[in-house]
């Protein structure tokens, strides 16, 4: 959740405590000394100005934490709520930076997007992310305005393209080239081929290279025309674009055109990066005449200018079955971590091939040389890394290989990961043998979490007679309930594959096992079962196992009702979750779990029960401020009627609310004194009367109600800022 800075300090009354936890809402926050605009020329806020705020530090920043947090079907929805809501912006360049952001062309990485992706494809449910990925090209397709929105515009609906094409629907990923090709007439320039390749790319791959080489045609024409005048940093520019030209022919089958352009290329190391690129594209069954070609250039660069080029070349030749050759290439690149990388890589192409006719064992290389680095714990992590990468691309055969030539915390470290991955894809020879050399661990535990992971991936894949087989070779120990454990995934595989029966029957031998645990680790049991009866919809069954958590909770109510309230909002089930917090006495505790169901609400766009948790909140102010957000995400919708129901409430409330309207530095000398200690205390009370009853008027400007927002401005105390604010509300007229 986004958390708020915005505390109240000593000397200007005790902190609120909700705000700690309350997100960072947009408020309309005056500051001293802040000229009113007179006429519409002065104006620095706008309609859509709040929605833009939500949206960008709200809404898609919670859609990235679900995807961090492994929540991928809420973060699903969340995105696709934002996605919906961006056509609905007035602001051209913020639809294009949201845009971006969707589409995982802007933000941390890897994206929402990616991450989601990843998920569904591994789990065979792609179907899932087609609303969310029309939300996002039609939010694509209302980009209007200069040449980097309309670019924005273009490269979003290619990689949409790019990844309908990835999940199997074709018809959809010409439907957004087709699209895309309608910005190409306000792209042409001097980088109109850096443009247009990755959407010929696309065509080819979907089978039409007829429109690739369409396409790509211009684009050649185009940066032979360059001028070069600049220098030779323009001459390098020139050349990038030709070697993305000619690797685009090249796919799409052009190969003579192809190699006709790698002859533009004026810069000899660009040249020599191509021709490897189109090489590992050569249907030929001698690629190794343009890798040799590559290797006449290299030899003419500075050794600077070669070492970057020596990975590429080695792994060329490799692909090529000139082992040799390739491997004398490994042996002049200095960088260590380089050559670690191209070893590795070299490693999984030479187990693909059924003789390459070298007996050198490029694993053990890679492990000689990663231990020649210092400190030692680089060369940990370098190996770790390659480790990694043969998870990541299933190479579990070559991840088990290289676990053997590891010392025993490596190994152990290495093995764990091995384990849980080759399983679920179904290589369980890889698994046993990786259990077979796992380092056992005090009382057998690290071999009883790999083995919980053999039993989880049968039951995943619908294997039940073996996973119940090896749950039997299973047994807990005080801080690791392995057999627990594995009792709650056979259940969550049960719930995912429709037999609810027989999830909770699983569920509830998991409690039954529960002896003999040390406290700490059978409260987090606890929690995590109480959070799959929810999912499963059971919820008398998820309060009894509450009840019993909460009567012999040892590390305070809090702590576990922090833990229950996220996985009941994991499991979106809301009403557990709002009983959970009605057991909470009024106060601090109580309204800052009810902000958590507020915020969770939000995300997934179910406005009204989001309004309906806010009217619980015990701190009026923040009730004004929930009710605030909420009337953003209705007017966004175009649904001013609960909006503007919305405002009447909390319109009645603010006015009514005690205490002076500014409490700022230049009212209150104890919050300025604070200040001097304290930079991070804001200049104003973002909670005091004047504040809202402003974001108030605010809102009913959004709403086109200038009447309404007029008489709300009346509220305040003091004429002059019932004026200034009167000034600011003809910013929201048409």
């Amino acid at each position: 959740m986004v958390q708020s800075r915005s505390w109240r300090r000593v000397g200007v009354g005790v902190a609120a405590a909700v705000l700690a936890w309350t997100p960072v809402l947009p408020l309309q926050v005056s500051v001293a000394n802040e000229p009113a605009p007179v006429n519409r020329q002065d104006c620095t806020e706008q309609r859509g100005y709040y929605l833009g705020i939500l949206l960008r530090n709200t809404l898609l920043y919670n859609s990235d934490m679900y995807a961090r947090t492994s929540q991928f079907e809420l973060a699903a929805q969340s995105l696709n709520h934002g996605a919906t809501l961006v056509p609905m912006l007035d602001d051209p360049s913020l639809r294009s930076e949201l845009v971006a952001h969707l589409i995982g062309r802007a933000g941390g990485q890897p994206s929402t997007l990616d991450q989601l992706l990843d998920y569904y494809q591994a789990t065979q449910q792609t179907e899932t992310l087609l609303p969310l990925l029309e939300a996002i090209a039609v939010g694509a397709r209302s980009l209007t305005g200069g040449y980097g929105v309309i670019n924005n515009r273009q490269a979003t609906l290619v990689r949409l393209a790019q990844i309908y094409h990835e999940l199997g629907y074709a018809d959809l990923a010409r439907i957004q080239l087709d699209e895309a090709q309608s910005s190409l007439a306000a792209l042409q320039g001097d980088g109109y081929g850096l443009l247009v390749a990755p959407m010929a790319e696309t065509y080819a791959a979907l089978g039409d290279s007829e429109t690739a080489i369409a396409l790509l045609d211009p684009a050649l024409t185009l940066t032979r025309q360059m001028s070069l005048d600049s220098g030779s940093d323009r001459l390098a520019y020139q050349s990038d674009i030709f070697s993305t030209l000619a690797t685009a022919y090249a796919r799409a089958g052009e190969f003579t055109t192809a190699l006709q352009i790698v002859n533009d290329i004026q810069h000899d190391g660009i040249r020599a990066r191509t021709l490897i690129a189109i090489a590992n594209d050569q249907p030929s069954s001698d690629p190794s005449r343009l890798i040799d070609q590559a290797a006449q250039q290299i030899q003419t660069l500075t050794p600077e200018e070669r070492s970057p080029l020596l990975g590429p070349l080695a792994l060329g030749y490799g692909q090529a079955g000139q082992w040799d050759t390739a491997l004398r290439q490994v042996d002049q690149i200095q960088s260590a971590e380089v050559k670690i990388r191209i070893l590795s890589e070299l490693a999984a192409l030479q187990a693909s091939q059924p003789s390459t006719g070298t007996n050198r064992d490029l694993l053990a290389e890679l492990v000689t040389t990663a231990q020649g680095i210092t400190p030692f714990y680089d060369g940990d992590r370098l190996i770790e890394q390659a480790a990694q990468a043969y998870i990541d691309q299933q190479h579990y055969d070559l991840a088990l290989q290289l676990s053997q030539q590891l010392d025993e915390t490596l190994k152990s470290n290495l093995l764990q990961r091995l384990i849980p991955a080759a399983s679920r894809h179904g290589a369980m020879d890889v698994a046993y043998e990786a259990l077979a050399v796992m380092p056992p661990g005090w009382e057998n535990q690290l071999y009883y979490l790999g083995l919980k992971e053999i039993v989880a991936a049968y039951a995943q894949a619908g294997q039940y007679d073996q996973a119940l087989t090896e749950l039997g070779n299973l047994r807990n120990t005080p801080y690791v309930p392995s057999y627990t454990q594995a009792q709650i995934a056979i259940a969550q595989a049960y719930g995912a594959q429709g037999n609810p029966e027989a999830a909770v029957d699983h569920l509830n031998q998991a409690l039954q096992s529960m002896t003999d645990l040390e406290a700490a680790v059978e409260q987090e049991l606890l929690i995590t079962i109480a959070g799959q009866f929810a999912r499963l919809n059971r919820p008398q069954e998820a309060i009894a196992v509450q009840t019993r958590l909460l009567a012999q909770d040892n590390y305070g109510v809090v702590s576990s009702m922090d833990a229950l309230l996220d996985q009941y909002l994991r499991a979106d089930h809301d009403e557990l979750a709002v009983q959970l917090v009605q057991a909470v006495e009024a106060g601090y505790g109580r309204d800052r779990l009810l902000y958590q169901i507020f915020n969770h609400q939000l995300n997934l766009g179910d406005y009204g029960a989001a309004a309906s948790t806010a009217e619980q909140l015990d701190d009026d102010r923040q009730k004004i401020v929930a009710w605030l957000t909420v009337v953003d995400y209705y007017t966004a919708a175009a649904q001013p009627e609960p909006a503007l129901a919305l405002l009447a409430q909390a319109t009645a409330i603010a006015t009514a609310l005690d205490g002076v309207d500014e409490d700022s530095a230049t009212t209150n000398p104890d919050r300025a004194a604070a200040m001097q200690m304290d930079g991070s205390i804001p200049y104003r009370d973002p909670l005091d009367r004047g504040t809202l009853i402003e974001s108030i008027a605010m809102r009913y400007a959004e709403l086109r109600d200038h009447e309404t927002a007029i008489e709300v401005s009346r509220a305040l105390r003091s004429p002059l800022d019932q004026n200034q604010l009167q000034q600011r509300l003809i910013c929201y007229r048409d």
